[in-house]
Formats: C-alpha cells, structure tokens, sequence
C-alpha cells in the first residue's frame, strides 16, 4: 500500500501564479528592508586638479591628508596610473572610479595595491566619449580597518 504525499492545507490551493507573486512580493520586500537598514555614506566633494601640471593634489581626509597624483594627463583610451600617498600607514584599501559627470559612461573602477608603506597605486584606463571633451566624476573611495570615506572631484578630458 503506497502512501499519498500530504501536502499542508495552505500548499493545496497554491498556484504557479500565486507562487511567483509571493516571490516577487518577497524579493521587493527585501529588497526594501536591506536599503533601509544599510547605512549610506556620503561622498564629499572635493577640489583636486589631476589634468594639469604638477598633477598632483592633496585631499584632507577623515584619516588625514591624502597626495593623489598622476603622470600625466589622463587621455581617453590611454593606459594611466594614479597614486595616492598617505603621511602614515593609515589605510587597508582604496580604490578609484570614474563615473560620467552628464552620462553613463560604463563601469571603470580600479583597487589600489599597495606599492610601499604609504604609496598605493591603481591603473587603468577609461573609455572614450563620441564628444570632443569628457567631464568625468573621480570617486576615491578609503577603507581604514572599519572607517569608510568616500570624496570626489571633477575632471575633464579630451
């Protein structure tokens, strides 16, 4: 004698619609309670001006003043590196990303490896735009231990 599988009372009249509704429902619904609960961190605008001799710029920072350099200038489709120097080893990570300032410009983010005690250095490139000129948004992002701090400058190339 084979015994029927028991379903409970409430699974008996579910449908493959009202399944997926419950799983949408439940999707947003998380979805909703994690935005709410993770805590937002501001970025703060700062003045750094990369683009033009000497490349070089220093951000106070919540964990102290921060160099951020370059080479050269920073052509579209052109390898570049940029460094960041702090006065002490006041950093577990960092990293860098260039957002268009008018438009989206496709996801060019670049984590910092650490080249000596203070020195980190992060290397990428960042597409070209059909226009003449680019304003970029440079997002540089500082993790130290549990600290987080996020600032960012405009920068234009061409």
């Amino acid at each position: 004698m084979k015994k029927a599988l028991a379903l409970p009372i409430f699974l008996e009249s579910l449908t493959l619609t009202t399944f997926l509704k419950h799983i949408v429902v439940s999707g947003a619904l998380i979805f909703l309670l994690s935005t709410l609960v993770t805590p937002k961190t501001q970025s703060t605008q700062v003045a750094c001006d990369v683009q033009h001799s000497p490349h070089r710029c220093t951000i106070n920072t919540d964990i102290g003043p921060i160099e951020v350099s370059v080479q050269a200038e920073i052509i579209s489709l052109e390898p570049f590196s940029v460094t960041i120097k702090t006065a002490d080893k006041l950093l577990s990570s960092a990293k860098i990303r260039f957002e268009g300032l008018e438009d989206y410009m496709g996801i060019n983010q670049f984590r910092f490896a650490e080249d000596s005690a203070n020195a980190w250095q992060a290397t990428g490139s960042i597409p070209i735009c059909t226009t003449q000129s680019k304003t970029w948004k440079v997002i540089i992002s500082l993790y130290n231990d549990n600290k987080y701090s996020s600032y960012w400058f405009k920068m234009k190339t061409k």
